[in-house]
């Protein structure tokens, strides 16, 4: 799990604008920060999946996935991310959202 000063405070990156990239199951903001590290933060709504459970799945999945692009690589400096999951991922099977979302991070 990714450590807690890797997570971005949502309320604090609602509204604020930045670069934007989209993919069909994910849309990413990036802006700027003042910490010698990156930050991320995954919004999930009650679209993709009225369970809370397969929420938290999929949000688990999706920071394993960061721990194990970003951190250990350290790639991104002075940066947040916030990504929002797109209810299209309910169509995919759970084998290949981690490699969607592989493919959207490689596109930073």
């Amino acid at each position: 799990m990714l450590a807690k000063k890797y997570r971005l405070p949502i309320q604090t990156a609602i509204g604020k604008r930045g670069r934007i990239i989209k993919d069909f199951y994910f849309l990413l903001n990036i802006f700027p920060n003042q910490l010698p590290y990156f930050r991320f933060g995954i919004v999930i709504s009650k679209k993709v999946s009225a369970k809370a459970t397969e929420r938290n799945r999929i949000r688990r999945k999706l920071f394993s996935i960061i721990e194990n692009n970003f951190l250990k690589k350290q790639k991104v400096l002075h940066q947040d991310f916030l990504i929002i999951v797109s209810p299209n991922i309910k169509k995919i099977s759970n084998d290949e959202i981690p490699v969607n979302f592989e493919r959207l991070l490689n596109k930073i």
